[in-house]
């Protein structure tokens, strides 16, 4: 029979990214970002989930200084070249 506390501690990551994301760096968000980009275009399996999608956007809403480093960053990632 399996602790009931498992389920806990397998999403136990996603709920500390969820209750910090003004914790992460821009190149952190960027990451973020690119990975969320992938799933919406069916490059990836790794699917956000709706509350990762929520508390990124509603940081990233409320802090306009980290909004255009993470996306400086993301560009940045983009256009290597430039």
């Amino acid at each position: 029979m399996a602790w009931a506390g498992e389920g806990f501690f397998a999403v136990l990551p996603q709920l500390f990214w969820l209750m910090r994301p003004a914790a992460l760096t821009p190149a952190e968000i960027a990451d973020h970002l690119a990975r969320m980009y992938r799933a919406d275009h069916g490059r990836s399996d790794d699917i956000p989930t709706p509350a990762e999608r929520t508390a990124l956007a509603d940081s990233l809403g409320c802090h306009e200084e980290a909004r255009a480093a993470a996306w400086a960053a993301w560009t940045a990632e983009l256009n290597p070249l430039d």
